[in-house]
């Protein structure tokens, strides 16, 4: 149920009033959002069926349900429990059958779809004795459970609360500057889980047929289930809207937080004035095992032929044009949704030293005979101020094979023009594993006074463990400043020339401020952007929440906000921030302000200048975060700038990137796909399964190794700078080539990818495997952080290089 828009005029720069920003909206942003640009595509199609209305004019009649047992007092039956909610399923069916009248059986009948809780809707109004649009009370008789000659008699009370129209929805898709009709979709929603709730097994939105769904198995006797995503889309109001709707409940303190509660998967935000406190024991959350992960990963990583023909299996088992319930209203394609105007586009060339550019195909290219764009270490200045921890003794790992290893090193360095000087035997040293980072104190001292300073402690770790690399990047980030390049066991046992390659590109941008591995390059005619002329910083922002169930005081979330400070869009600054007290688990990044203000003040310091445009990707937000977020964050922004100095406003354009969505493409023509039959990296579309409302588009920009590639969504919420969908997707395609870690694209673009890596870094500064009791040489690393959390600060000589990577 998507539409697409053609035409377009040019983007208006967005108001804000009162500190929240009206986002753009996909009428107003140039040819109406969609593109034009790369080779048409003709096979595409996504893992959505469309449904057509049968008729428009119906209305979906909303009823409150109370359900009591009519026999004793006895509380409403408000139970969350699954296995009430199956009882008061049974209730309202048995209601069904012993009041036909009141559902019109005798006269065709009405759908009649009920969440097992509080809310019934049907497609007409039903006969309720009395007057109907009041209340009214309806006996039900049950035959108690395993007792066929015991009964038991509940009342059901139905009230009606609302009217909705089918045709409200309709009216949006012409019209998609109307309020988006949440209660109409919250209605279809119910509806069109009704009959897969009663015949399948539900988690959450997901459902599984118990008969087909089995497809794996995992370490420790647990299956795997394959089922699908049921939902219809947009359906995202805020938690007041939905009370209101749903149950007609006015929130008096709508400012205040809502409450977190967990259900399994699922989130429940709960308005506090809502919610009372009683006894009950607490669920420990589960976590499964790494091996379990892994088995996870690869039962989970299905063809997209395979993973096709299994939907199309469930969709045709469900046959809901026949459903009694959603097919009254709605026809549903047999086969899924085509795209009319996916489009592939142009493949940017990659640039290196001595003018050498890179076609790249299927994302991916060979450096074998290039050199670095911009190499950290030269003959006049070769990296050699380093040393090597090994956690263990000789005998578990030979000084042979770590000089092995580093000569290899040296070797693959050398074709990349990365000069590596060979490593010094005096500057090993094994220590217990347990005393890993007193190793790295006493490699500092011993690289400090063999060459006058240390840059770069490289440490063999034997069990691989995350305590073991979040002490090492703790201590190394925040305590020593120096870079800190973990290494397994297994790669030194057996050292390979790309693993050493890969080390090599990590080590060129972390060590020093100038490695450059690689650029893309810009583009020209109509996909040029005009702020690329002009002094400008391209940001990344992330924010990483602690694991559920950790409940220490360090247990907040993190902020990581990167950016840009060279033109070729390669070197990047950075900045991290735990959530103040209050704010965990929250995703709003209250001081993205003082944030950019730091990295406009490295940014003037690097170029002096100031950027006069920002472009801001942002992860991790979800549509019904978006007026919120990024109203708040917006008016931050622009307060960082303006502190910087008196008129300083940047245009600035702000963009969620996610691949937390439920979409896939695929494609039936063998010249649309990869060799893994994936879509082709570079294919992105901006019509059938976007937001009408919103300038939005997907993009596949890089090859799955395995499995059904997913592509990124990208939502322009706010422009000053006028993007056109061609110079925005073009943008968005290039920016997941420059990921500096290897020689292929990324699936979104690399500032993101960046922010997410500080974002992660800053967890290991906090988390419970970074426990110090178990090290002497530690103490006192954490200090004092926002809003009184303890948190480490990043070593001055760190705070312009890209140690993170």
């Amino acid at each position: 149920m998507r539409v697409g828009n053609g035409g377009g005029r040019g983007a208006r720069r967005v108001r804000e009033v009162a500190g929240m920003a009206t986002l753009l909206h996909r009428l107003d942003a140039p040819n109406q959002g969609i593109g034009a640009a790369g080779t048409p595509l003709h096979t595409v199609y996504a893992n959505a069926y469309k449904l057509t209305p049968r008729n428009v004019d119906v209305d979906l009649v909303q009823y409150d349900v109370e359900i009591v047992a009519a026999d004793r007092d006895s509380a409403p039956r408000m139970d969350l429990e699954r296995k009430n909610q199956g009882i008061n399923r049974r209730i309202i069916t048995e209601l069904q059958n012993q009041h036909p009248a009141v559902f019109h059986r005798d006269s065709g009948g009405t759908l009649a779809a009920y969440d097992a809780q509080k809310i019934l809707v049907t497609s007409k109004g039903l006969m309720l004795p009395g007057d109907p649009d009041d209340a009214a009370e309806l006996d039900v008789v049950m035959t108690r459970d395993g007792q066929p000659d015991s009964t038991e008699r509940f009342r059901v009370k139905l009230k009606l609360t609302a009217v909705r129209s089918l045709k409200d929805l309709m009216d949006w898709f012409q019209n998609s500057r109307a309020p988006i009709p949440t209660d109409v979709l919250m209605c279809l929603d119910q509806i069109a889980r009704q009959t897969p709730t009663s015949t399948m097994t539900m988690a959450g939105r997901n459902f599984f047929n118990p008969n087909s769904a089995n497809v794996g198995r995992l370490h420790g006797g647990f299956h795997v289930w394959r089922g699908c995503f049921w939902a219809c889309p947009e359906a995202n109001p805020s938690v007041a809207e939905y009370l209101r709707t749903a149950y007609g409940i006015v929130i008096k303190f709508a400012d205040f937080p809502c409450l977190e509660v967990k259900r399994g998967s699922r989130v429940l935000h709960i308005p506090m004035e809502l919610a009372t406190f009683g006894p009950g024991a607490q669920r420990r959350p589960g976590k499964i095992t790494p091996r379990q992960t892994a088995d996870l990963i690869r039962v989970a990583a299905v063809k997209p032929r395979d993973r096709m023909r299994a939907l199309n299996d469930i969709m045709r088992d469900l046959n809901l044009s026949e459903d009694p319930n959603l097919g009254g209203l709605f026809e549903c394609d047999r086969g899924p949704l085509r795209i009319p105007r996916a489009r592939l586009l142009d493949v940017p060339d990659v640039m290196y030293a001595n003018n050498a550019t890179m076609r790249p195909r299927d994302g991916a290219w060979n450096i074998a005979n290039s050199r670095l764009l911009e190499s950290g270490a030269t003959q006049e200045e070769p990296f050699q101020h380093y040393g090597v921890v090994v956690g263990g003794s000789d005998r578990e790992m030979p000084m042979y094979r770590v000089m092995d290893f580093f000569r290899l090193m040296v070797q693959t360095a050398q074709n990349s023009a990365f000069a590596l000087s060979p490593l010094d035997p005096a500057l090993v040293l094994h220590v217990p594993e347990r005393n890993i980072t007193g190793g790295m104190r006493q490699v500092f001292q011993m690289v400090f006074q063999a060459k006058g300073s240390c840059s770069c402690i490289f440490v063999i770790s034997l069990s691989g463990t995350a305590e073991v690399y979040n002490r090492v990047k703790l201590d190394g980030d925040t305590q020593l400043g120096v870079v800190t390049q973990v290494l397994r066991k297994r790669t030194v046992d057996q050292p390979k020339a790309q693993t050493c390659a890969n080390i090599v590109l990590k080590l060129n941008v972390k060590i020093g401020l100038r490695g450059k591995n690689h650029a893309v390059k810009p583009p020209s005619g109509s996909l040029a952007n005009d702020f690329e002329n002009r002094p400008f910083m391209i940001c990344g922002a992330d924010v990483t929440h602690p694991a559920a169930g950790d409940r220490r005081e360090t247990a907040t979330s993190i902020s990581a906000l990167v950016g840009t400070i060279d033109r070729k869009m390669t070197r990047y600054v950075g900045e991290l921030r735990p959530h103040p007290q209050g704010e965990a688990r929250q995703e709003k990044i209250s001081e993205i302000g003082s944030m950019i203000q730091r990295l406009l003040m490295m940014f003037q310091n690097m170029n002096s200048m100031l950027p006069e445009a920002i472009v801001l990707f942002r992860d991790g937000l979800s549509e019904g975060q978006y007026n919120d977020v990024v109203g708040s964050e917006l008016q931050n922004l622009r307060r960082g700038c303006q502190a910087m100095k008196e008129g300083y406003a940047p245009r600035i354009t702000y963009v969620v990137v996610t691949k937390r969505h439920r979409f896939r493409l695929f494609a039936e023509d063998s010249r649309e796909v990869d060799r893994n039959s994936n879509v082709r990296p570079g294919t992105v579309v901006d019509t059938g399964i976007t937001n009408p409302a919103l300038f939005e588009f997907y993009l596949a920009s890089s090859m799955a190794l395995q499995g059904t590639s997913k592509p990124a969504r990208y939502t322009v919420l706010y422009d000053d700078m006028g993007f056109t969908p061609d110079q925005m997707q073009n943008l968005a395609y290039r920016l997941c080539y420059s990921y500096s870690r290897c020689t292929r694209s990324v699936s979104i673009p690399t500032p993101v990818y960046y922010a997410h890596h500080l974002a992660f870094r800053g967890r290991a500064y906090v988390s419970d495997d970074t426990d110090s009791s178990s090290d002497p040489s530690r103490s006192g690393a954490a200090s004092g952080g926002s809003g009184g959390i303890p948190f480490p600060d990043v070593h001055f000589n760190l705070k312009q290089r890209m140690f993170y990577c």
